[in-house]
Order: structure tokens, then sequence, then C-alpha cells
């Protein structure tokens, strides 16, 4: 997978087939997403392309309401590659870009630097300044501006629609069975080894205290998971 960083710059003749999003989780409903793209893209002869943010647009728009992580970008990037993407772009979202009008961002930014000619989205897509941009506003200027427009519809497990909130709180409330069919993988988050209180050497195994950071917050008790460090894998248990 291709991964661009900044603004992209695409020559027109190089069309694409694109969806956009900050995919937090990577989760069924993304899934569904990205498959459609593959697609669409393939039916095209074109590279599919995943336009995200270098962060969540909440923390620059509403700072106080921006949720927490499920995965960070790292784990994104290598889950779109292991989902088959052929490109990744990360646009820095700053208060500029907050200010970007949807039709600003669809002229300039997906059809002129990417030269999208099919639009993949979610049922309940939004970009633009205030969200203004829609599957109805992408379906108004599909045909003056000649691109294509696909709509997915909604992932359900059981009788709740797939979502990166539904999963946030999921992983608050500890229900981590939950989380992992909603993922269609089990929760995961890497992170440097810290120092501790030095308790963990009198436990008799080794211990790593691992911060998590910006990272959505289990619920606090005792998980049966597994560490990985260097490729190997070592069953655990994870004390939050």
């Amino acid at each position: 997978m291709t991964l661009v960083r900044g603004l992209p710059s695409v020559a027109p003749a190089a069309h694409t087939a694109l969806t956009l999003g900050v995919f937090d989780g990577v989760h069924l409903g993304h899934q569904a997403i990205l498959a459609r793209l593959k697609e669409v893209a393939r039916r095209m002869g074109c590279p599919a392309v995943v336009l995200t943010f270098d962060r969540h647009p909440a923390s620059v728009v509403r700072p106080e309401a921006c949720p927490p992580c499920i995965f960070d970008l790292e784990d994104r990037f290598a889950l779109f590659d292991q989902l088959g993407i052929d490109m990744t772009v990360v646009v820095p979202f700053d208060e500029r870009m907050a200010k970007v009008s949807a039709y600003s961002f669809l002229h300039d930014l997906l059809l002129g630097g990417l030269g999208a000619k099919a639009v993949v989205v979610g049922y309940d897509c939004r970009f633009g300044h205030r969200g203004e941009g829609t599957i109805t506003f992408l379906e108004e200027y599909a045909q003056r501006e000649h691109f294509a427009v696909y709509e997915v519809e909604p992932v359900y497990v059981g009788t709740e629609a797939v979502s990166s909130t539904v999963i946030r709180r999921a992983i608050q409330a500890g229900d981590m069975p939950r989380v992992a069919s909603l993922l269609g993988r089990p929760w995961r988050f890497h992170a440097r080894v810290i120092h501790g209180q030095g308790l963990g050497h009198a436990l008799g195994f080794p211990t790593a205290n691992l911060p998590l950071g910006e990272m959505v917050k289990p619920a606090l008790r005792v998980y049966a998971g597994c560490a990985v460090e260097s490729g190997v894998r070592h069953k655990a248990a994870i004390y939050i």
C-alpha cells in the first residue's frame, strides 16, 4: 500500500475510486465500505484510495466532545493494507481545513487532487464545513462533475448497527467478546513500556506497564489476552 501524507496532487489522468472518513476501528461497517470500494476500483481498472485525517476532526471542531481512539493511526494504516487498499492519503486536519466548504473539498481535493471518478461512502457520510457534504450533496454534483457515487448501507450485528460509538461504549463496559464481534477481530493497542512502581517483581513472572494515552479506556478489571513483542506472542493477564 502506498501511504501519502499531506494534501495530494495527482495528475487528472490518474483516475481513482476513493472513500473518505476517520475509519476509527476499521470495524465491520468500515470493512463493507472498503470491500465495495475495491470492487468498484477493480471494475474501473483504477486504484482504491482511502482519504483519512491525521486526527479526529472533532479534536479541532469540538475538542470538548472528541471521542477517544479505538485504534491509532498506525494501526489503521496496517489494517487498510491488510484489506487490500492501494493508497491511503492522510490529510492534516486543522482550523483551516475545518473551514473548507464541502464543495471545495469535493472539487479541489477529491476530484482535482485525487482524480476521483467514483466515491464510495457510508450512509452517514459527512464532510466539509459544518458537515455539509452528505450523500445527497454528492449525488447532486455527481452528474455535473462526471463521477459516480456509491452508498453503502449499515452493517448489523444482531439488531444494532455497527458504529465506532457503539464499539467505544462496549470497550468502556469491558464487553470484549461483543467488541470483537463488532470489529471483526479482538481489540488491541500498542505502546512503549514505561516504568511503574516496581510491584511486578514480586509476582514471579514478567510484567509490562503500558500507557493507553488517547485510546479508549476499558472498564477496570482483569482481562485474558496476549502480549506481542518483536513478533513473539505470549498469553497474558491484562490489568486495567
